[in-house]
């Protein structure tokens, strides 16, 4: 199953991590996420998979939206933060379910296992914009 991350230290061979920003150059009206970058999916959904970072989470939920996006380029990074951003304030907790592009949810992380998942939907899909309160 594809995963979603920075991709700075393997491949996975499944996806296509197309663009990606960590905020750490530029600023944006959007500064709660930590990471956002926009994945091409493999198949029907996507699973984005967070580790224990030194034994430990960074707290004991985050927050993540995803949406769907056509262009796949900075700017369209940068206008769905804006749409992210506007959600970011509505996230509501996941309640077991796949997330579904145009939500932002709160996730708790499993804190009896050294990595959390989640699925995100990514039927019909060409590409999804994932923004994450911190870097998976």
């Amino acid at each position: 199953a594809p995963v979603v991350d920075d991709h700075s230290d393997h491949d996975h061979g499944d996806e296509t991590t197309v663009d990606e920003d960590d905020h750490s150059d530029h600023d944006h009206a959007h500064d709660s996420f930590e990471w956002s970058g926009i994945v091409q999916p493999a198949g029907q959904h996507v699973v984005l998979a967070a580790s224990l970072v030194d034994g430990t989470y960074p707290s004991a939920e985050m927050i993540v939206a995803a949406l769907t996006v056509s262009d796949v380029s900075h700017a369209a990074l940068d206008a769905a933060g804006e749409e992210a951003a506007t959600l970011w304030e509505a996230a509501e907790h996941l309640d077991g379910s796949m997330m579904q592009p145009g939500h932002a949810y709160v996730l708790d992380f499993n804190q009896n296992s050294w990595v959390s998942t989640w699925k995100i939907n990514a039927s019909g899909a060409s590409a999804l914009a994932i923004f994450t309160q911190y870097h998976p």
